[in-house]
């Protein structure tokens, strides 16, 4: 299916400033920068399965900097701290411990995890951001299903990460990390629910996250 039509949404920005485009490169650099930090703590020939998880936020560093501009995007502080919270605190975590699971185990979460959210990246294509914003409605592929698949897929990728690195610092990362992505969830549909067509599309796509429970 094809994107719904959307309305205009109030951002707070005066027009033709210049902060959203400040924002917007700002977000992407410390993206990019946590990315990588991220791969190189985890980077051992010997730790191949943490490098592997690590990598799989390359799809997501790579849609970043892609993504189709937008002029709705929330000035409100509270939802840059659960939007960067969300997203860069895993990137801190670090390997250490002694692994909870098999290693297949760990590697069907991972790719379990991983097609999830691919799908939902896919499906968005250029749409794509971190903080609440209007690219578009998007009613296609994964979000058929839940309304945001995409971070359902980060759940078990960083379930995995945590299971083979069950260190004291990943959890407190890790719990910090999904406390951010709920509220960022719920903030986000906050924002969004401004627009009529995503109030449309939340009527028939009743969950969040997980069908049945949120």
């Amino acid at each position: 299916m094809t994107a719904y039509r959307t309305t205009p949404l109030t951002t707070g920005f005066a027009p033709g400033s210049l902060t959203p485009r400040l924002i917007d490169l700002a977000e992407r650099g410390t993206v990019v920068a946590a990315f990588l930090y991220y791969l190189v703590v985890n980077y051992n020939p010997h730790q191949w399965l943490n490098f592997a998880i690590a990598f799989t936020d390359i799809v997501t560093v790579w849609f970043i900097l892609i993504r189709r501009p937008t002029t709705s995007v929330s000035p409100d502080p509270r939802d840059w701290v659960l939007a960067f919270g969300g997203t860069l605190l895993a990137m801190l975590a670090r390997p250490g411990g002694a692994a909870l699971i098999p290693a297949f185990v760990a590697v069907a979460m991972v790719a379990g995890g991983t097609l999830i959210s691919l799908a939902a990246k896919f499906s968005l294509n250029r749409s794509f951001g971190l903080a609440p914003a209007n690219r578009g409605v998007r009613m296609r592929g994964a979000y058929v299903f839940v309304r945001h698949p995409m971070y359902l897929g980060y759940a078990v990728v960083h379930g995995a990460y945590l299971l083979v690195n069950p260190t004291p610092l990943n959890a407190a990362l890790m719990s910090v990390t999904w406390a951010c992505q709920i509220g960022r969830v719920l903030r986000e549909e906050r924002w969004l629910k401004q627009d009529r067509a995503y109030r449309r599309y939340a009527r028939i796509v009743r969950y969040r996250m997980i069908p049945g429970l949120f």
